[in-house]
C-alpha cells in the first residue's frame, strides 16, 4: 500500500463565481476520467454539465449597465437633497429665532430615524425616502415645516427621487430573464439554475 497526502479541505462559500466554475469544472473532469458508471453519479454528472455550462457563461458577463450614469447622478442629487433637509433641522436647535427652535423640537422626532439615510442601498434609500415624504407631509408638522422653509426642498426630493423609482423599479421587478432564472450558490456568487 501507497502514502497518500491528505487534501487541505475546502469551503465552496468563500470561493468567487470563478473559482467556483473552475472547481467545478475539475470535479466533473476526475468523475469522467474515472469510472462513473462505478461511482453511481451518471445521473448528477449528466445533470450538473448544462448548468455548468451556464456558470461558464455568467462568469465573466458584464453587469453594466447604459443606466448606471444616470442612477449616479440621481442618487447625488437625491442625497444632496436629504442632507440639506436633515441639515436644515438640525441646524434650527441652535437658531435664535423661538418658532425654528420649536420647529427643531417637533421634527427631531420625524428626523431621527432617517439619520444616515443618503448611505443606504438604492431601493433601501428610495423606500426611506418616501416614508420621510410622508412623515413631513403629515398635518401635526406641517406648521414646523413651513417655519423652517422646507416645503421646496420636500418637493424637489419627491421629484428627484421619483425618476430613480422609476429606474429601478425593472431591475427588481424582473430584470434580466436570464438571471432572473438563476439562484445564487450560498454565500458564492455562482450561479445554478433552480
Amino acid at each position: 500500500m501507497g502514502s497518500y497526502q491528505k487534501a487541505d479541505g475546502i469551503t465552496l462559500s468563500q470561493l468567487n463565481n470563478t473559482e467556483y466554475t473552475n472547481f467545478m469544472n475539475r470535479v466533473l473532469t476526475l468523475l469522467t476520467a474515472g469510472s462513473i458508471s462505478k461511482l453511481t453519479v451518471t445521473n448528477i454528472v449528466n445533470s450538473i454539465k448544462p448548468k455548468l455550462v451556464q456558470m461558464e457563461d455568467l462568469v465573466n458577463r458584464s453587469t453594466a449597465n447604459a443606466e448606471t450614469k444616470d442612477l449616479l447622478k440621481l442618487d447625488a442629487e437625491r442625497d444632496s437633497y436629504v442632507s440639506y433637509l436633515l441639515a436644515t433641522v438640525r441646524a434650527a436647535k441652535n437658531s435664535p429665532l423661538a418658532a425654528q427652535r420649536d420647529a427643531y423640537n417637533t421634527l427631531e422626532i420625524t428626523v431621527r430615524p432617517y439619520t444616515g439615510l443618503a448611505r443606504m442601498r438604492n431601493m433601501e434609500e428610495t423606500a426611506a425616502i418616501s416614508g420621510l415624504l410622508l412623515d413631513f407631509r403629515k398635518e401635526a408638522v406641517k406648521t414646523a415645516v413651513t417655519a423652517l422653509n422646507l416645503d421646496a426642498i420636500l418637493t424637489a426630493l419627491g421629484e428627484s427621487d421619483s425618476p430613480m423609482s422609476m429606474i429601478t423599479g425593472p431591475i427588481t421587478m424582473g430584470g434580466n430573464s436570464l438571471l432572473s432564472s438563476l439562484v445564487p450558490c450560498q454565500r458564492t456568487n455562482a450561479a445554478i439554475t433552480k
